[in-house]
């Protein structure tokens, strides 16, 4: 057993299988046994007293995931220094204040920002939940959700808004595309920390080697000693995915 150990607890990398903790194996290859075979994550039979009951074994663990944004030189800095905020119009009113400050954004395009993102509009509800941290797991969540964030500056609560249409060419020109790979504590419930698909699932289909991840919403911050790395355009970690943007 290959346990990543990080401050004191364990960092399950859903992507690695032969890694995990041999509690989790077992769960999941008995889990395994009694799944009929799917091509798809979303349609593995897997009920839902698995899922609590991973939550329950992975309990004080926590997961290996990624956040794909697009960011200016200091807010990389910053998440280092100062962990991923949750979803929230303070958070977009600090970083186009930040963009200001650091000379990315002109005057007008800084107020333009500032009426464009979603609680500016009154879209915060949009899509279903706003909350937290929006978080993928396994690298085969690098689908057409990631690229879009990672093409837009500021996040889907700017270039989702209907008040930004006319801003994509700034959003598209502004900072680089990274991938902030981090680790986030397990919650008891999927009402807790929702995931889609759910925990069972996700982690089942990675077990059966199937390429399909998940999008999880943590409701808390994640703190700096949770940030493992960021991933920029050059590094291997991020060139290993050539469909993602570039610039």
């Amino acid at each position: 057993m290959n346990l990543v150990l990080d401050h004191g607890q364990g960092t399950v990398d859903p992507d690695l299988p032969d890694s995990w903790p041999q509690a989790l194996s077992d769960l999941i290859q008995r889990i395994d046994a009694h799944a009929l075979a799917s091509q798809y994550v979303t349609d593995l039979a897997v009920p839902d007293e698995a899922d609590v009951e991973i939550r329950y074994v992975l309990s004080g663990v926590r997961v290996k995931a990624f956040h794909a944004t697009r960011l200016l030189p200091h807010e990389g800095e910053g998440i280092r220094a100062n962990g991923l905020r949750v979803f929230g119009r303070e958070l977009f009113d600090d970083r186009i204040e930040c963009a200001f400050r650091t000379g990315h954004i002109t005057e007008p395009q800084r107020e333009a920002l500032h009426a464009a993102h979603m609680f500016a509009v009154g879209e915060e509800n949009d899509r279903g939940r706003r909350s937290g941290v929006c978080l993928a797991l396994r690298q085969a969540s690098f689908g057409d959700g990631s690229r879009a964030l990672l093409s837009n500056w500021g996040g889907e609560g700017i270039y989702f808004s209907s008040g930004a249409s006319a801003l994509t060419p700034l959003l598209q020109r502004l900072g680089r595309p990274a991938i902030v790979v981090c680790a986030a504590q397990v919650m008891p419930t999927q009402r807790e920390q929702p995931m889609y698909p759910d925990l069972g699932k996700t982690l089942l289909g990675a077990w059966r080697g199937l390429q399909e991840g998940a999008d999880l919403f943590h409701p808390d911050p994640i703190p700096p000693c949770d940030i493992l790395d960021i991933w920029w355009p050059g590094d291997a970690q991020y060139d290993a995915h050539p469909t993602l943007p570039q610039a």
